[in-house]
This record gives structure tokens, C-alpha cells and sequence, in this order.
């Protein structure tokens, strides 16, 4: 088992709590694990970036995933293609006929880009991917979820339903302003929060969760990928998949022409990205950080994770803060991940 020293402890909690206390960053939620259990976590601030007799964040603070709830809704898609149900080259329109039927008013509803498998754009196929899961299940996609992901796994936090339980546990959204302090989101609410409203399950924005659960998710996907996994929720050689690249050489041209974004994003390498079957693969070793064949993705709301198969090792980040992209953040993130890997090199 991979283990930090207490002095590599204390300097990644000092990292933390400097960040949060000079008010750098709102209040964060870090993470790393093994295949054998967290490595390390942590969580420091309040959960009102201005009042500093409220709550103390932790381990059961609640996070909305925005985007970092597609790499579910892949997993679930991919359940499917193990068991046989669909495979990667299922027509969309023939599990759902109305997207190829589609009109707005008197005109064509959404026109092709470019055929499939010929580039790469970012949309919101997560979406889509979770109607198909229901179409083909035969369940809601908060259903399938439970059934087949969160339940095995021993999660119960993670939901499309903004509940009492869980708006009393959610990190509200915290923004930079153009002067550069941090202030709680006083605008109106980016998505409805009335559980009773939630009508459509999008897979690709729409999920809460605590980090921790979150976390669990990603331990277990190290775990098939090393074979220790007891009752693996996908095949080897599917979780293998979401860690080998797919696109075409002029996809691939495209989604590296956007890295200089994601990069900023992710801290993702700029010109050796790819894309797996559900995650951001590059394609070089990271001097001093994460290695070649690592997937990566995040949300909107300032969360971002890693999984590093040839470290053994994954990385998670979470702040509420928004838009992603935030420089102080995701310098925080490099310079963690720096600290990560001379600890258990």
C-alpha cells in the first residue's frame, strides 16, 4: 500500500489550509487512493466563503458534479455493452428514433457535425449516452445508477435529487471577482434546486455526490484495472478501454488543438491528449506527476480528478468554485500533485 509520511501529510495539509485561509480558494476537498483504501483526504474552510461561524466542510459535504458526472453515466453505458446489450457502433437512432425524427418548429432540429468516428467535438453526448441507458434498461437513470453502481459499491450520497438531506450537505457555488476575491454566488441558482422539478436525469451535468463517494468510484475502477477487484462492476477489459485512446488521427488532431483548455481545466499535458471510451488519456509520462495512460476529467464547479493506473494511485480536487478554470485552483492542483507523487515515489 502506497503511504505518505507525516511529514509529506503536513505539507500537503499546510498547501490546504494556506490556500483556504488567505482566501486563494474557497473551501476545498482533496483526496488520493490506492487500490486498498484512501491514502489521503482532507477538507478545510467554511461552507460560506463569508461567514466564518458557519459549518466546517467534511467528508460528507456534498459537491455538485456538473461534468464530472459523465464519467458515471460512461461507466453505466458500458455495463450495457458488457453485457451485450448494445455495442459501440448501436445506432443512437435506433434505441431512440425520436433524435433522428427530431424538428424544432418547421426546421431541422440538430444537424450532424461530422460523421461519427471522423472527429471530436465536446457536446453533450453524456446525455444522451444516459437516455440510451434508460431506453435500454428500462429504468430512470437515478435507478440504474443505484442499481448497478452506487449500491455495489457502498454509495449512498451520490443523486440526481437536490433534497432537503442533500441541500442541507451541498457546498454552495463560491466566484472570483473581476478584482480577484472570492464571494458567495449571489446570482440565481444555475440549475432548479426543487427535487419535485427534476424531470430529466442528464448524465452528463446532473449528479451530486460527496467527494469521498466519488472517490470509492474511482478506487474501484484501479482496483478491476489491477485485478484485485471482489465483485467488479465492468469486465478488465472494459476499464482497460477507459484508458486507451480511440479517436482517428484528425480527431485526435482536434482534441489537441483544444488542449491549451483543457490543460487549463485539468492540468492535463497540452499536445498528447487523446480520449478513451470515457475519459481524457495522455499519451506521455508528466515529469514528476501523473504517468502516461492517465484519464482525467472534472466540472464546472471547480472538481477535478485523475486516475494514474501505472501509479497504482488516484487524485481528486473539489472547491464549488466557479467558472472552472480558476488559475489560483488549478495551480494549487499542479503544485499537489507535484507534492503526491515525490511522496510516493
Amino acid at each position: 500500500m502506497v503511504a505518505f509520511s507525516a511529514s509529506q501529510r503536513q505539507r500537503i495539509d499546510e498547501l490546504l489550509r494556506d490556500s483556504v485561509d488567505s482566501k486563494t480558494t474557497s473551501a476545498l476537498f482533496y483526496g488520493v487512493t490506492d487500490v486498498n483504501g484512501p491514502i489521503y483526504m482532507n477538507h478545510v474552510g467554511h461552507k460560506l466563503i463569508d461567514d466564518p461561524a458557519s459549518d466546517r466542510i467534511n467528508e460528507d459535504t456534498v459537491f455538485w458534479l456538473c461534468s464530472q458526472s459523465k464519467l458515471v453515466t460512461s461507466i453505466a453505458t458500458l455495463q450495457l455493452i458488457d453485457q451485450g446489450k448494445i455495442t459501440r457502433d448501436t445506432l443512437a437512432e435506433t434505441i431512440l428514433p425520436e433524435l433522428a425524427n427530431l424538428l424544432v418548429g418547421s426546421l431541422p432540429g440538430i444537424p450532424l457535425r461530422f460523421d461519427p468516428g471522423t472527429d471530436f467535438a465536446y457536446g453533450f453526448s453524456s446525455d444522451i449516452a444516459g437516455f440510451i441507458v434508460e431506453r435500454v434498461s428500462g429504468k430512470t437513470l437515478e435507478q440504474y445508477f443505484k442499481d448497478h453502481i452506487f449500491n455495489p459499491l457502498g454509495i449512498a450520497s451520490t443523486t440526481f435529487y437536490p433534497t432537503d438531506q442533500i441541500k442541507q450537505a451541498l457546498l454552495p457555488l463560491s466566484y472570483r471577482t473581476k478584482k480577484g476575491e472570492i464571494e458567495r454566488w449571489n446570482a440565481p441558482p444555475v440549475v432548479d434546486m426543487d427535487p419535485a422539478n427534476v424531470k430529466v436525469f442528464l448524465g452528463g451535468v446532473g449528479l451530486y455526490s460527496t467527494q469521498k463517494d466519488y472517490l470509492a468510484i474511482l478506487r474501484h475502477l484501479l482496483q478491476i484495472k489491477a485485478g484485485v477487484a471482489s465483485e467488479p462492476i465492468l469486465t478488465l477489459s472494459t476499464v482497460e478501454s477507459l484508458f486507451q485512446p480511440t479517436l482517428c488521427t484528425k480527431a485526435a488532431d482536434t482534441i489537441n488543438i483544444q488542449m491549451p483548455i483543457f490543460s487549463r481545466y485539468l492540468n492535463a499535458p497540452v499536445g498528447c491528449g487523446q480520449w478513451s471510451t470515457g475519459l481524457l488519456v495522455n499519451l506521455e509520462d508528466v515529469p514528476g506527476k501523473r504517468r502516461k495512460g492517465s484519464g482525467a476529467w472534472g466540472g464546472w464547479a471547480s472538481t477535478t480528478y485523475f486516475m494514474d493506473p501505472a501509479s497504482g494511485i488516484a487524485v481528486l480536487m473539489g472547491a464549488q468554485l466557479v467558472p472552472s478554470g480558476d488559475d489560483e485552483y488549478e495551480k494549487l492542483f499542479g503544485i499537489l500533485e507535484s507534492e503526491v507523487y515525490k511522496a510516493i515515489s
